[in-house]
């Protein structure tokens, strides 16, 4: 049994079989790069990410290292990998931003034995991982997938992280293709595959799709059909196989008639260079049905206010209906315990108990 983060409510258990967990373990090895020589430092919680770090890590006969996960120091992690020729790590993209933000430059080179440092669990902004490729080089691998399917179900790799930075811009902003053996499609309402450049819910099949959800037959049936995962995972797919996720279905925000996905305004907040991590949720609004509101967190020593903010946007390639109504500045934002950004806990304080997710 592993257990969901629980990005979208409580923890729930998952259920695998040994075949299952063991032919992921062995896809993951192949697509981190893991072998017996490999010195994995684990920094995120273990219970839900067990099967893309301790299992395969364990089934190469890599090392395996443990740091504190309820805390990310950048310089002490920095200096285990330098001190302990760590060669594979994960980090969540809070991680990594703080990573860019708070490691002095001229520490870099301690990270340089990293051979792959996986990054996955929420998005990250094409322009702050052209950053974090220039400053540590090509070693980042993307993850996207669900604890449902093991965890991986399509994969940014090295190598597309170099088109990406010169020739196919674009590329940055996808999760990447499907990983090995998965089967991931990109579907409407009935479950027809959709065309290159529109809208559908991500699905997957395969061998790693789980047996179902731990004495939660209903939730099971809901989510399994007719051996399909579904993610709640609106995406859009090109011509070469490339999915860029969209939004949460249950994240879009429903203002006048239109479905506005909040990680296109939270990809603008990110280009600004005072933030350090933000959200953007909907509220109730009697007029439109829902407002937009962007609560942010600023990187240390800078000082920007909420008008700046909202006019960063107004001065974006973000439309009128698009720009959010208010923007909240806090200290930091709640985490769940794989470092994801709550959203429910965001959305729960202006909704009350409505609406969660």
């Amino acid at each position: 049994i592993v257990y969901t983060s629980g990005t979208t409510g409580r923890p729930k258990g998952v259920l695998f079989d040994h075949a299952r967990v063991l032919q992921h373990a062995t896809v993951t090895a192949l697509e981190y790069e893991i072998f017996q020589h490999s010195r994995y430092l684990l920094q995120i919680p273990h219970n839900s990410s067990v099967n893309i770090t301790i299992v395969p890590a364990l089934l190469m006969g890599a090392a395996l290292g443990f740091r504190d996960s309820r805390s990310f120091d950048p310089r002490g992690f920095a200096e285990t990998v330098d001190r302990q020729g760590v060669s594979h790590s994960f980090l969540v993209p809070t991680q990594l931003m703080r990573l860019l933000d708070r490691l002095p430059p001229a520490h870099d080179g301690l990270l340089g034995g990293l051979v792959t440092l996986g990054y996955g669990a929420s998005p990250i902004s094409p322009e702050r991982l052209g950053e974090l490729v220039g400053r540590f080089g090509n070693i980042f691998n993307q993850l996207y997938g669900m604890a449902e399917i093991a965890s991986i179900g399509t994969m940014l790799r090295k190598e597309d992280h170099h088109r990406g930075l010169t020739e196919r811009p674009e590329l940055l902003g996808s999760c990447g293709q499907p990983s090995y053996a998965v089967d991931v499609r990109v579907v409407d309402g009935e479950r027809n595959d959709v065309a290159p450049g529109e809208r559908g819910e991500v699905i997957f099949g395969g061998p790693y799709v789980m047996k179902g959800y731990y004495r939660d037959p209903e939730r099971t049936a809901e989510s399994l059909r007719d051996g399909w995962m579904h993610s709640g995972d609106v995406a859009e797919i090109d011509d070469e196989g490339f999915i860029y996720i969209v939004d949460r279905l249950k994240n879009l925000i429903i203002r006048g008639g239109l479905n506005i996905a909040p990680t296109e305004i939270e990809n603008v907040l990110y280009r600004h260079p005072a933030v350090l991590e933000c959200s953007v949720v909907g509220v109730p609004d009697a007029d439109w049905g829902e407002a937009i509101v962007a609560v942010a967190a600023l990187k240390e020593g800078m000082a920007v206010g909420p008008h700046e903010l909202r006019e960063h946007c107004r001065h974006s390639e973000l439309t009128s209906i698009k720009v959010p109504e208010r923007v909240d500045l806090i200290d930091a934002l709640p985490k769940n315990a794989v470092g994801k950004i709550a959203k429910d806990e965001i959305r729960k304080r202006y909704w009350g108990e409505g609406r969660q997710v």
